[in-house]
């Protein structure tokens, strides 16, 4: 196993993609009105994680990234038809 610090390693931050989509998810879950972001936002972050996929040097965050970027298009959904 690759040590977690080591090149390609990506920390969960405030700034990393999946902080955001937690923060995201959290506030569509519960329904905190103000909270819920817009679809756009979503797919703009689906487009960040994606990229940050492409730029990962090992498979394994390559694999996160690319399931953040799945999860926010889910969210993205959602959002949409929520209304």
């Amino acid at each position: 196993m690759e040590n977690p610090t080591g090149p390609g390693y990506s920390p969960l931050t405030p700034q990393s993609p999946m902080a955001g989509a937690i923060s995201c998810a959290n506030s569509a879950v519960t329904g905190r009105a103000g909270m819920i972001p817009r679809a756009e936002e979503c797919l703009r972050k689906a487009k960040e994680a994606e990229a940050m996929a492409e730029a990962a040097r090992d498979q394994a965050a390559r694999e996160i990234y690319t399931e953040v970027a799945k999860q926010w298009r889910t969210l993205a959904d959602q959002v949409e038809k929520r209304g």
